[in-house]
């Protein structure tokens, strides 16, 4: 969308009437204060270029719309969540982002005794810039959802026309816990946002063999990991692509020098651990020793908050073995319903789940269609997510928060292979395009 000078003045203007408008709005609900007017000018000022930057990407009316509705879903739910109107608030303050509130406040006030994950440092770093104001994270949160959008735009090379696309847009816009964990005081944003900037460069190690772009992968997703260690399971999807990838041939290649190194090293890794680690560093090498009852043995395990409630009681190796991959299983897709803690449980777990079996299926077509698809990677790093949050996860709520910060990275996957299998899926790309210049 080009616009002229004079139209171009006038959108500035207009930017300008409406940011006065809302920061005396803001003002008076929360009361007189140069923080809140700026901090509500900066609120509306990006709101309104969220929608200005929209209008101006090369894509059909439709997304423009699923992403536009995205947007405004979430500015509305930021003034009802930092404000409580309508008495609603409460829902995006719930126990988790209270803790993460309540901690950062004390940092950005002095006060380190209290320690809760590292998310609290970002908000005393936010608190210390614009005021210790709580919508402010949540803004945050947002930008960091939009930027999400702007590099599934690149990754689908700038043109999003068809009904796949269509899908993979609203599917990372409209997924409902998506929508609260932007407007809450989550760390899940931030992470998703790494992650996604490690597929880019993850893309272009697969494409081009250069090691390096493999290394920026790794570097960039840091922050994610920092923030919570379960997205190590990013790295590992790395380490795994980098065995199996040839990137001479750019193909994937199971029998290799790198993946017989590594069978050997799996094998010997208990000798290693004891007779060359343990002896180097003995002050922080135990005894490598593991005891299965210690593992599942704990309350939110075999307790009633389970999401898969009788599932985590093993007594054995091979119970473990079996556990272990029907919890990989129930985290993603929905469990049967003996399993269940409560038909909450079942309405919720349910309905995210469903996008996600949609969204295999495509990844599935990728792949048959050609098995040196990029989205590969994807499977990998589903899998490598479920062996991580199998005995971690507490309830389903959190299973849903966790497995959903991974839409963003798959969605770019799936975009990066989709020109491969246009006319295999009947994407007519180019005719549909057309229809929109």
């Amino acid at each position: 969308m080009k616009l002229s000078i004079k139209s171009r003045q006038l959108f500035w203007i207009i930017v300008l009437l409406i940011s006065v408008v809302s920061c005396i709005f803001l003002g008076d609900i929360v009361g007189e204060s140069v923080y809140y007017f700026i901090d509500g000018l900066v609120i509306t000022f990006l709101s309104v270029m969220l929608f200005f930057n929209i209008y101006s990407l090369k894509v059909s009316s439709n997304i423009k719309i699923v992403i536009s509705i995205g947007v405004i879903f979430r500015v509305l739910l930021l003034l009802i969540a930092s404000f409580n109107i309508g008495g609603i608030g409460a829902f995006f303050n719930s126990s988790d982002p209270m803790d993460f509130l309540r901690v950062g406040t004390e940092y950005y006030h002095g006060d380190y005794h209290d320690y809760i994950t590292n998310y609290p440092h970002i908000i005393e770093i936010l608190f210390n810039i614009f005021g210790p104001y709580q919508f402010v994270p949540r803004l945050v949160n947002i930008l960091c959802w939009y930027a999400g959008v702007i590099l599934i735009y690149y990754s689908a090379g700038k043109k999003l026309y068809g009904i796949l696309e269509f899908y993979l847009i609203g599917f990372y816009c409209l997924l409902p816990m998506q929508l609260w964990v932007t407007v809450s005081i989550m760390r899940e944003s931030i992470m998703e946002l790494f992650l996604m900037i490690g597929v880019v460069y993850l893309y272009r190690w697969h494409k081009s063999g250069k090691l390096w772009y493999l290394v920026i992968a790794i570097i960039v997703t840091a922050p994610s990991v920092w923030l919570h260690a379960g997205c190590i399971a990013f790295w590992g999807t790395a380490f795994l692509s980098f065995i199996f990838w040839n990137e001479r041939n750019l193909k994937w290649k199971l029998v290799s020098i790198k993946s017989g190194v590594l069978i050997i090293l799996l094998l010997m890794s208990e000798v290693i651990y004891e007779k060359v680690l343990a002896k180097i560093f003995p002050e922080y090498c135990l005894t490598l020793s593991f005891s299965i009852k210690d593992f599942t043995d704990r309350p939110y395990v075999v307790g009633n908050s389970d999401y898969i409630v009788g599932s985590g009681v093993v007594s054995s190796l091979s119970e473990f073995v079996l556990s272990t991959v029907k919890r990989c299983f129930y985290f993603w897709v929905s469990p049967t319903p003996n399993f269940w803690n409560s038909l909450k449980d079942i309405v919720v777990f349910c309905i995210d789940s469903l996008p996600w079996v949609i969204v295999f299926y495509i990844m599935y077509k990728l792949i048959k269609h050609k098995q040196d698809s990029f989205v590969i990677n994807g499977v990998i790093l589903i899998l490598m997510y479920a062996l991580v949050y199998a005995w971690g996860t507490r309830n389903a709520f959190t299973a849903i928060r966790h497995r959903d910060m991974l839409s963003g990275p798959i969605v770019m996957m799936i975009m990066y292979s989709i020109p491969d299998i246009s006319q295999k899926i009947h994407i007519k790309r180019n005719s549909v395009a057309n229809e929109y210049r």
